[in-house]
């Protein structure tokens, strides 16, 4: 699937309307600045009824909710992929780890190939940023963990659902489509390891875009679909209380961004950030200008 981004996303629900007081009400600068920061705030999200939300979807919708003009949207194997092509970085992918232990001047990790042979790398700085099987290490065993499966569905656009021209979401999602496909999710469950595709998931997803828009849902002829043929993708999150990641130095040395759950896209690279300043002692300015976050 290409790399797209929107113009905008959208939480169309019924009900939203003491967020959207909250999300306008609360923004105070500690130097005093609260009307320019409550503009911020009004200018990052805004409210919409069912007739504006449906207008700016391209598609009829049930309900009214937030509007987010500057929101976006990516494919994620392409943002790390494009990361990741830093010179400085040497990726070593076909590896397993095995163990992570302290040593003398920092940390030794041990992996192994898909082969089954075994190498040791040392460093003085670790930083694990993995899922929920990174609770076989020892250092981080205790760690609050919890594996929660999620199914996305992939669905043909037809003439009609080509209409749908912004992200829509409430129970669940559903995107515009990109190369003639929309995806639609995601499923939660708790303490389910498995990545095989299920077609009662198939349906909770599919059951989710009636919700949001029964028209969407009949453009899709979402009734008349055969979920036993459908295609997506099962993969477990890494979730924990709270729904906070687990970010910074858990031992000396030995840096987690652990458990981001289904928000991994927005707090990754914050994650990223405070580690790097907890490393050098000092908190990024880059952090600091970060107001709104949460």
């Amino acid at each position: 699937m290409e790399a797209a981004v929107a113009a905008a996303g959208a939480v169309f629900e019924e009900g939203t309307e003491a967020v959207v007081e909250d999300v306008m009400g609360e923004g105070v600068d500690p130097e005093g600045g609260e009307g320019q920061d409550q503009q911020q705030a009004v200018d990052a999200v805004g409210r919409v009824d069912a007739a504006e939300a449906s207008s700016l979807a391209g598609i009829e919708v049930a309900y009214g909710g937030l509007w987010f003009p500057a929101g976006g949207w990516l494919v994620p194997p392409r943002l790390c992929a494009a990361l990741a092509a830093n010179p400085a970085i040497e990726q070593l992918s076909a590896y397993r780890m095995k163990s992570l232990a302290a040593v003398k001047d920092g940390w030794l990790v041990e992996a192994e190939d898909s082969h089954e042979r075994r190498s040791s790398f040392e460093a003085q700085v670790v930083a694990v940023c993995t899922g929920y099987q990174v609770k076989s290490l020892p250092p981080l065993t205790n760690l609050p963990l919890t594996p929660v499966r999620g199914q996305i569905t992939t669905l043909p656009a037809t003439r009609h659902s080509d209409k749908l021209q912004a992200i829509v979401c409430a129970g669940g999602y559903v995107t515009p489509p990109v190369g003639g496909v929309h995806m639609a999710g995601a499923t939660h469950a708790f303490n389910d390891e498995g990545i095989d595709l299920r077609t009662s998931d198939h349906r909770e997803n599919l059951s989710r875009i009636a919700e949001i828009s029964p028209m969407l849902a009949e453009a899709l002829h979402a009734d008349a679909l055969d979920v036993n043929s459908l295609s997506g993708r099962a993969s477990v999150r890494a979730s924990v209380p709270g729904a906070m990641p687990l970010v910074g130095e858990l031992l000396p040395g030995l840096y987690t961004s652990l458990g981001h759950g289904t928000r991994g896209l927005i707090t990754a690279g914050l994650s990223g950030e405070l580690s790097r300043g907890s490393r050098s002692r000092g908190l990024s300015p880059n952090i600091l200008g970060l107001k709104y976050f949460v």
